[in-house]
């Protein structure tokens, strides 16, 4: 899946090109480690979601990215799931 957007990101406004792809993975605990300061300062967590926790929190008032995460999971899934999918091979584009 990708979008492309111009916002008004930290006082610039920049035009941005967000590519988004499915991988199939072991469970993990993600981490914060890698991110800047700046990153620090507008991403306030993270956490392993499926489309019904997706919904529970848009609904709660929290701003989850992408806005259509929710509707893209399903096909995320198919395609992760599809068979041929190797979690040796390539990442997949979503749409």
């Amino acid at each position: 899946w990708r979008r492309e957007a111009v916002i008004d990101f930290n006082g610039s406004v920049i035009r941005s090109e967000e590519m988004y792809f499915v991988y199939r993975t072991g469970r993990f605990e993600p981490s914060d480690m890698g991110r800047s300061g700046l990153e620090r300062t507008y991403i306030h967590g993270h956490r392993w979601c499926d489309a019904t926790m997706i919904g529970e929190l848009v609904a709660e008032g929290e701003t989850v990215y992408p806005l259509q995460l929710g509707e893209l999971l399903e096909t995320a899934n198919t395609l992760a799931d599809a068979p041929g999918a190797s979690p040796d091979g390539p990442p997949q584009s979503i749409r």
